[in-house]
This record gives structure tokens, C-alpha cells and sequence, in this order.
């Protein structure tokens, strides 16, 4: 889908757009990439950063320890300029990732 977001970027936002609300429509967690997620990475790739961070945080919503999603949302914010939200974002990556490695007993010597 990457590709052709830049050679047709109407069609591909109509495509992950209706794939949201498909995906809204079920109750359930998406196995896969969740459509919110792929949708803020199309946005982000056709320099629509402030959409892509919404759509981020809408993915954020339903999986808020998603790392692809908070690593897009803090990519598209210093697309913006937001170096303070970028921050936000890498911070909760930092603490999700330091209390994985502390209660997995993953830690380098």
C-alpha cells in the first residue's frame, strides 16, 4: 500500500478509510496491523502529519501500548513541529519498554 499511496493517494486514503470503520464495526482487536495504525503511516507518507496524528491516537485508543503506533504518533508530531509531543511519545516508549525489560528479567550485564 505504500507505493501506491504516492501514485494514487485519494484512492489509497478511501481504501484505509473504509478499512477504520470496517474495522470499528467489529468489537473485537485486530489480529493484524489495527487500520488506524496503517492508515497514520499513509497520512504520514503523503506529509499529512496532523491527520496522521490523529489517526494514531485513534490507534492508540483500542492498543495503547502499541510501539509501531507511538513511534508513528512521535514521528508525525516532529513532522509538525511538535517537538514537545514527540517527546511525549518516546517517553511513554521509553517506560513501556524499561518495565518489559524489568519484569521479563531481560537486562544486559
Amino acid at each position: 500500500m505504500a507505493g501506491m499511496g504516492r501514485r494514487k493517494p485519494r484512492r489509497s486514503l478511501e481504501a484505509m478509510r473504509a478499512a477504520t470503520r470496517k474495522e470499528e464495526s467489529y468489537s473485537v482487536e485486530s489480529r493484524t496491523v489495527p487500520a488506524y495504525e496503517m492508515l497514520g503511516d499513509l497520512l504520514l507518507e503523503l506529509n499529512q502529519p496532523e491527520q496522521a496524528v490523529a489517526a494514531y491516537t485513534a490507534a492508540l485508543k483500542k492498543a495503547p501500548a502499541r510501539f509501531n503506533s507511538l513511534v508513528g504518533a512521535a514521528r508525525a508530531s516532529r513532522a509538525m513541529g511538535d517537538l514537545e509531543k514527540q517527546r511525549s511519545y518516546y517517553e511513554v516508549l521509553v517506560e513501556m519498554l524499561h518495565s518489559r525489560i524489568w519484569s521479563t528479567g531481560i537486562r544486559g550485564s
